[in-house]
């Protein structure tokens, strides 16, 4: 860690941005076979990506969800309970 609370994330861990083709590499990195994979716990809940901010997330889960296999299904969430 560096005095101003910084820390230097080591090389083997950094993919460079290279252009919009770099989201999938680092998918592809981080996930690799997701299409074989995805159903897997275990090798789910062992990776992670990490994003800085909100619209670095938004790319990398866009690029995740055209990349799972099958098809597209939408969940409704509720933010209050019925008595």
């Amino acid at each position: 860690m560096y005095g101003n609370g910084m820390l230097r994330i080591p090389d083997e861990m950094v993919i460079p941005w290279t252009g919009e083709n770099s989201i999938t590499q680092l998918f592809n990195t981080v996930y690799p076979n997701i299409s074989v994979n995805a159903r897997d716990k275990s090798y789910m809940v062992e990776r992670a990506i990490m994003a800085p901010i909100n619209e670095s997330a938004d790319a990398i889960n866009q690029n995740a969800i055209n990349t799972f296999p099958g098809d597209e299904k939408v969940f409704y969430s509720f933010d209050s309970v019925e008595d």
